[in-house]
């Protein structure tokens, strides 16, 4: 049987951990919108102004992913091709992906 100072305690991490998930949503779709509305120039020199540091998805690597990049980005099978997409490993970001089963 579990002990209600661990009961409570696991459901304040849960609660916590909600409320972090719903907040890193909010703030991931502010940063689409944000570099949605800009170009490819100011796109990348938004990332090394702010110092992201990207390398862009080759072609080979988009072809490959498509699938995935269709799922993940809400493109279409043609604004595909003229989307550009970065690579960017926030280590955060993997972690906050695999435990709501992003990928």
């Amino acid at each position: 049987m579990v002990s209600g100072t661990l009961y409570r305690l696991v459901a304040k991490r849960l609660i916590s951990f909600s409320i972090i998930c719903r907040f890193l949503g909010q703030e991931c779709s502010l940063m689409k919108y944000r570099l949605d509305s800009l170009s490819d120039e100011e796109r990348a020199s938004f990332m090394l102004s702010n110092g992201m540091d990207f390398d862009p998805v080759s072609t080979e690597e988009k072809n490959s992913r498509k699938d995935k990049l269709i799922d993940l980005a809400g493109v279409t099978n043609v604004s595909i091709i003229k989307t550009t997409f970065y690579k960017y490993v926030c280590l955060f970001c993997v972690i906050f992906m695999v435990l709501t089963n992003i990928f």
